[in-house]
């Protein structure tokens, strides 16, 4: 795991720090988002605004991407190999299982294609899907 977290800050450019691989290690392992305050849970002993600061840091050099479920707090999850300091590529779906409060990125789907009237220039698609995720169904 470390030589993945290793080679991936190295490749996009971002000083490679103990607080900064301990942030990524927990999206590589558990492959769902995560709130700053879910982060701050899971690494009680550091402080909340290094946190936020690794997370900013992380969504401007295409690591991470922001997540808007409609929950009033930004998600962050890891992004598509694609993805660059200039270009967000993570135009998919996200799950929020309703059993364990889990959101995790759909990457095998594509949108159709959708047109915007003259003018307007579309930033941002937000799709979210919500229900029993396939750990929670198992159970």
């Amino acid at each position: 795991m470390d030589e993945r977290i290793n080679k991936l800050l190295e490749q996009k450019k971002v000083k490679n720090t103990a607080m900064r691989q301990l942030v990524l290690a927990k999206f590589l392992e558990e492959k769902s988002a995560f709130s700053l305050t879910q982060l701050y849970d899971l690494l009680d002993w550091s402080e909340k605004s290094t946190i936020f600061r690794t997370l900013k840091t992380f969504v401007e050099k295409g690591i991470l991407h922001t997540i808007d479920n409609g929950s009033g707090a930004t998600l962050y999850a890891l992004c598509s190999d694609n993805c660059s300091t200039h270009l967000h590529i993570d135009f998919h779906p996200h799950f929020k299982c309703e059993k364990c409060g889990k959101t995790i990125c759909i990457d095998s789907q594509t949108f159709p294609e959708i047109k915007v009237p003259t003018g307007f220039e579309v930033k941002n698609i937000n799709v979210n899907l919500s229900g029993i995720c396939r750990d929670c169904k198992a159970l």
